[in-house]
């Protein structure tokens, strides 16, 4: 079916949320914490990787590939925020909940 499919417009939205998208603070280091949700994401987002440089140019190179899960939200000093991870960086985040479509 099409469980999981976002509209158009949803699709735009969670875009414009994803390009400025921060970390509000570092849940904790290494794996994940169990109640954390990431196990079974309720979204995950995932960045090809950028185009390769001109040939010749190897001052530049392209950003790699990337995967974003959002988890379980918590609360955080009265602010909703959602479990993230990304594949890059072996660390839990919390981001403002309001990314979730």
């Amino acid at each position: 079916g099409k469980e999981g499919l976002l509209t158009l417009e949803a699709a735009r939205a969670l875009f414009s949320k994803l390009a400025s998208l921060r970390a509000d603070r570092v849940v904790g280091y290494g794996q994940p914490p169990a109640d954390a949700g990431l196990g079974a994401p309720v979204l995950t987002v995932t960045v090809p990787a950028g185009a390769p440089p001109p040939a010749g140019d190897t001052a530049i190179q392209a950003p790699p590939a990337r995967k974003i899960v959002f988890g379980a939200k918590i609360q955080e000093a009265g602010v909703q925020l959602v479990h993230a991870r990304t594949s890059d960086v072996d660390a839990t985040f919390g981001v403002d909940a309001s990314i979730l479509p």
